[in-house]
């Protein structure tokens, strides 16, 4: 199952996920808690699917400036 795509989560927030062959995650992610509503860089990976199972991890870097 690819995880490409784009996932919404319970508040609202945005991530737009590219699955690559060597299962490399890329995409964006816009949270909309908060002060951040701008589109983030994200990157991440997948596992391979075994039992219709997969595991995936991503980060996204938030960069607030304080008041």
């Amino acid at each position: 199952m690819s995880l490409t795509g784009v996932w919404l989560n319970e508040h609202k927030s945005i991530m737009v996920i590219d699955e690559h062959s060597d299962r490399r995650l890329t995409g964006l992610f816009r949270s909309l808690v908060g002060r951040d509503t701008r589109k983030r860089p994200l990157s991440g990976r997948a596992s391979s699917e075994e039992s219709a199972k997969q595991l995936l991890g991503f980060t996204v870097c938030f960069h607030i400036q304080s008041d």
